[in-house]
């Protein structure tokens, strides 16, 4: 389990990220939204991509491991 601390960190930053960034979004006086937080969602999409790539090679090098070891 300690190796899935690295793509679960990243699934908790990439949670986070978004809430964040956007905390600070306003309406202007004419009605204009200025989000300046906006660009941390694709971040945090590519994030949990990251984390989904990084978990999936840890699965397939463990079944490799458990594999090679009943050989």
């Amino acid at each position: 389990m300690k190796k899935f601390i690295g793509p679960l960190s990243l699934v908790l930053i990439a949670l986070v990220l978004p809430w964040w960034g956007t905390s600070w979004t306003y309406v202007d006086h004419q009605g204009i939204v200025h989000e300046p937080g906006f660009y941390t969602i694709p971040v945090a999409e590519l994030l949990v991509l990251i984390a989904a790539i990084w978990s999936g090679y840890l699965l397939w090098r463990r079944h490799q491991l458990k594999k090679h070891q009943q050989s």
